[in-house]
């Protein structure tokens, strides 16, 4: 069995489309999503319907950086764990090193590693498993 994926990112992503005008029920039916699992926080989604709603929407909107688009119309709060965990480390570093901790439980393909440097902050997503990981996964 494939990996499987929390649903937070596919439900922000057809947040995101709506808020674009773009049809974000239709991408959830072409991409095979139930969308009751996307309203369930216990749920999981297979990668294989997270990856197929990402390709929908970048199909949709004709956009290569759909992802940072997705995540700039995407408010805080969204991801409501995740959220939590970066705004409550005394500085962004520590938050986003909290974010980078839990972020397994999100989507197990990969690891975030935080990499601090006079006055910034990388983020560099290392896909796990040996498996590629599409660019919209990573983003």
């Amino acid at each position: 069995m494939g990996a499987r994926v929390l649903p937070v990112a596919s439900r922000a992503l057809v947040e995101s489309c709506r808020r674009l005008g773009l049809d974000g029920d239709g991408r959830l039916r072409r991409a095979g999503v139930d969308p009751a699992a996307l309203r369930d926080p216990d749920a999981r989604l297979p990668a294989e319907q997270a990856e197929a709603l990402w390709r929908e929407a970048y199909a949709a909107a004709g956009d290569p950086c759909r992802g940072l688009h997705a995540g700039e119309a995407t408010p805080f709060g969204a991801f409501p764990a995740l959220d939590y965990l970066g705004a409550s480390g005394a500085t962004v570093g520590e938050g986003l090193a909290r974010v980078a901790a839990y972020f397994p439980l999100v989507d197990p393909r990969g690891r975030i590693d935080v990499r601090p440097a006079p006055g910034a902050v990388a983020l560099v997503f290392r896909p796990e498993g040996g498996a590629p990981v599409p660019p919209p996964a990573q983003e």
